[in-house]
């Protein structure tokens, strides 16, 4: 079959295709990964199956406005009882009661992983149902593809114990699913109450098994079967719900062979945990059994605060005994629970249904079918688990007992040789044996150290590779990012290295120094600490570490990009600090890196590699525009704007890609400007203010590029002024300042953001100063004046972050003096002084006494006329 075209693989996506040619594509589609590519690019962008056009219809500006709208700050720690197993990533969720398509959504109910599940009500047939939403933009292309395929696989399950999913579609930024309501609450809820009884336990559980043996004889795997996920219809009828995270069996083109890690640490099945490809049934059967280890002893069979840690526990321990947490659990089920959760697969019950029929027998007073593990099939069970230490432990054994056998030898041996030859023998044979031994020990030893240092790093890699870019995308996240970078570099700490890990360690310690790093630059660090002089050491430290890497192996792709990505995070730092020299220092240093992936790039169809391509390339020709190499920095701005401009066609929904495009606008905007060629300046912000703003559209909670159409508004803002438009540069301000306050409310806690809105405040009161618009000047300055001032105290060595709080200072002094205020004009510039003794305290250095002179020379100005004052109208 020849490769079918886009509108038909939409069609296949929709399920509007004849079944003898749906069927036909399906197997072509299993062997061809050019359509298999474009199968995910159209999966993440088409309309969605099982919507009509009414109830899913084009997102206009009018609609995106107000979806933009009916955005506000959730905050991080919700006090929602329903909340579930996990914490929910976003941080900014619907002003409620808010339409969507047939559904308007009315409450809050759940939280989860994913996403936030609101109780609504379905218009056209006037019910209650539940909806759960997930914005698109934390899931990879191949999630969402496993999103839309999966939900429709939950759709064809009718079963009592099943919560039937009704619809599946998409609105705006927002992937959903509708269900039925079910009105009970959760099963971990309940148990947070009160424990139930070992029958009633045993009861739940058999329901859930059939319940899930069902799906299984359809072809459909839960794969996340926890107690959040199993909702009361009433206390003795449980519901499974959350089939979103299911697979079809039958589909040989499996989505879910990618190693993705899904579902919940505490909960998971450890072939899951570690995550391999090709997850079968028996995942399920250890979710049965995780849901009735809850149930009995009120947690999950793996705990902990470091999810890592918890990964690691589950691929390598046994829980802990039911009975010894709860003695009323009577032994027959605790072997059940426990044999539901064997380490491998095939030694789980076989499936679902028999766990149910096991249970059965239980609750009927039947023998069960599996007994307890005996001490020799404990023994059996660890040493599979831990073959490089059972044999340790065997030959230690197998020692003694020859030992003792010699012994007996030697001794009858002595009545026919002389004592002498028997003890140098002897002493021979026991030398010998501890030799052998010692050897054995050690090299055992070794491949135990080997294999545990290769399971725990590739968790740690997951982690690091996997998890940690997604948060990092979003600034509202870095706390949670900071801490699970902790735990990664924790685990680091733990390993030691061997000549096929130590590459792997080096780079996975220097990415992780790299992401704290820039964590610590926008939210600071446990001494209180933030910015530049908190990061700096951290990014030196990673940087160095990664350039080591890339000069050992100068034609590894993934080295050169690491190091990519390290100058663009640091030099980017340092430019925001003014501190030019040093961001292009940085930049050169990495231009054999650059010009690997250049030659990379150009025999791949990798949108993401030409995105940092162009990413590195609007930096460095930034820096050369700072430091005076205009011509040459013209140069690599253009470039960098033809290469995204020619890769955005295949790219036109990647966020990275297009932000990027974005960027490159800006620097040749800020480029025209320095040259003084306003119009050309204009009309680049222009473009970047329309491009930031369809990323906003299609991704409203997208703080990065909300603050992008900021900064491109204020450069707007900034040319009117420099053509004499003050009415029209004051719009454009007044704008910038509501498309950054709105990105400050999604991240509170990130300095960066906070460092960025000061700006909008500081170009507002500028502007207000020269149209004589003192009060209104005044109310600007002081909020940036605000942020600035907490900033300067705990980034005490970032003088560009001074020089612009003086700048405020010097504003907000000049509105007072304006409107008569002429005491609190004069302690602006005591703070100017006391900030600027801080920093040279802070660095050693008097790079700030200019501002010192200036600032003291004004309260002797401004003194002597308060004094003037006061002698032609004394106080009262």
């Amino acid at each position: 079959m020849q490769c079918p075209d886009s509108d038909t693989i939409e069609s296949f996506l929709a399920g509007t295709l004849a079944a003898g040619a749906h069927e036909q594509l399906e197997a072509h589609l299993e062997e061809c990964n050019a359509c298999q590519r474009v199968l995910s690019e159209l999966a993440a962008t088409a309309p969605l199956p099982w919507c009509d056009a009414n109830a899913s219809p084009e997102w206009s500006p009018e609609i995106a406005g107000r979806l933009c709208a009916g955005m506000r700050d959730s905050g991080r720690d919700s006090d929602n009882e329903h909340e579930t197993d996990g914490d929910c990533p976003e941080f900014t969720e619907l002003r409620l009661p808010f339409s969507i398509g047939d559904y308007e959504l009315q409450e809050v109910i759940g939280r989860g992983g994913m996403g936030t599940v609101y109780r609504a009500r379905q218009l056209k047939l006037n019910r209650v149902v539940a909806v759960k939403m997930i914005i698109r933009q934390h899931l990879k292309p191949s999630l969402v593809d496993r999103f839309y395929v999966e939900a429709r696989a939950a759709g064809k399950l009718d079963h009592p114990g099943i919560v039937p999913v009704y619809d599946v579609g998409q609105f705006g930024p927002y992937v959903y699913y509708a269900m039925a309501l079910v009105p009970g609450g959760t099963l971990s809820e309940l148990v947070a109450q009160r424990r139930p009884s070992a029958q009633a336990a045993a009861d739940v559980v058999r329901m859930i098994a059939e319940a899930v043996q069902y799906a299984h004889e359809r072809g459909v795997i839960h794969r996340d079967l926890k107690p959040s996920n199993i909702l009361l219809e009433s206390e003795r009828q449980p519901k499974v719900a959350d089939f979103g995270l299911a697979k079809q069996l039958e589909a040989s083109s499996d989505l879910t062979a990618s190693g993705d890690v899904l579902g919940t640490p505490g909960y998971m099945p450890p072939e899951q945990a570690g995550g391999q490809s090709g997850v079968t049934t028996a995942a399920d059967i250890y979710g049965l059994g995780a849901i009735l280890y809850h149930l009995l002893t009120g947690k999950a069979p793996f705990e902990g605060q470091d999810p890592v840690a918890v990964i690691y526990r589950v691929v390598n321990e046994e829980p802990a005994s039911i009975i010894r947490q709860n003695p009323d659990v009577p032994l027959d089920l605790e072997t059940i629970a426990l044999h539901c959760l064997a380490k491998h697969p095939e030694e789980r019950y076989e499936s679902a249904g028999e766990v149910a029929r096991e249970l059965k027998r239980f609750l009927s007073g039947e023998p069960i079918h599996v007994r307890p593990l005996s001490a020799f099939g404990r023994t059996v069970r660890w040493c599979r688990r831990s073959p490089a230490m059972a044999a340790m432990t065997f030959a230690a054994m197998a020692a003694l007992l020859g030992g003792a056998a010699f012994s007996t030898y030697f001794g009858l041996l002595a009545n026919e040789r002389s004592r002498t030859l028997t003890a140098v023998n002897e002493n021979l044979t026991i030398a010998e044996r501890d030799a052998r031994r010692s050897a054995d020990d050690a090299r055992a030893k070794a491949e135990l150290a080997t294999r545990q240092a290769n399971t725990t790093l590739s968790l740690l890699e997951s982690t690091l590779y996997e998890l940690q870019p997604i948060l990092s995308n979003d600034p509202a996240l870095q706390l949670r990012r900071r801490k699970l970078l902790q735990s990664v570099l924790a685990g680091l700490d733990e390993l030691h290295a061997d000549s096929a890990t130590e590459q792997r360690i080096r780079r996975c310690r220097a990415n992780t120094l790299l992401g704290l790093a820039g964590v610590t630059h926008q939210v600071g660090d446990e001494t209180g600490r933030t910015g530049l002089t908190a990061s700096r050491p951290l990014f030196t430290d990673a940087f160095e570490r990664l350039h080591d890497l890339h000069q050992t192996s100068p034609d590894d792709a993934a080295a050169a990009e690491d190091l990519l990505a390290a100058v663009l995070e640091f030099s980017n730092i340092l430019a925001d600090a003014s501190e030019w020299k040093a961001a292009r220092d940085y930049a050169e240093r990495t231009l054999a890196a650059s010009q690997r992936l250049s030659v990379t790039a150009e025999s791949s169809s990798d949108f993401r590699l030409h995105g940092r391509l162009v990413e590195f390339e609007v930096l460095y020709g930034e820096t050369l525009m700072r430091t005076g190499e205009m011509s040459r920095a013209k140069e690599l701005l253009d470039q960098a704007n033809r290469r995204c401009q020619a890769v955005l066609p295949r790219a036109a929904h990647d966020t990275y890609v297009h932000r990027e495009l974005v960027h490159s606008f800006l620097k040749l905007g800020d480029w025209h400007l320095q040259k003084k060629e306003w119009a050309v300046a204009g009309g680049h912000f222009e473009k970047m203010a329309a491009e930031a703003k369809k990323i906003v559209e299609r991704q409203p909670g997208q703080s990065k590029a909300i603050m992008d159409v900021s900064t491109a508004l204020g450069r707007l803002g900034d040319v009117s002024q420099s053509l004499q438009q003050p009415d029209k540069a004051l719009v454009y301000y007044q704008e910038s300042l509501e498309y950054a306050e709105a990105a400050a409310r999604m991240a509170p806690e990130n300095d960066f953001v906070q460092w960025q809105l000061s700006f909008s405040y500081q170009e507002l009161a500028d502007c207000h100063l020269r149209a004589k618009r003192f009060r209104e000047a005044r109310t600007e300055a002081l909020r940036c004046m605000e942020i600035r001032s907490r900033l300067a105290k705990v980034d005490t060595a970032n003088p560009h972050l001074y020089t612009k709080l003086f700048h405020a200072q010097k504003a907000m002094a000049t509105a007072c003096e304006r409107e008569g205020d002429l005491a609190e004009a004069i302690e602006c510039h005591r703070q100017r002084i006391q900030f600027a003794e801080q920093f040279a305290a802070a660095t050693q250095t008097q790079r700030h006494a200019v501002h010192v002179k200036q600032a003291q020379q004004e309260i002797d100005r401004l003194e002597a006329l308060l004094a003037a004052r006061e002698q032609v109208l004394p106080p009262p």
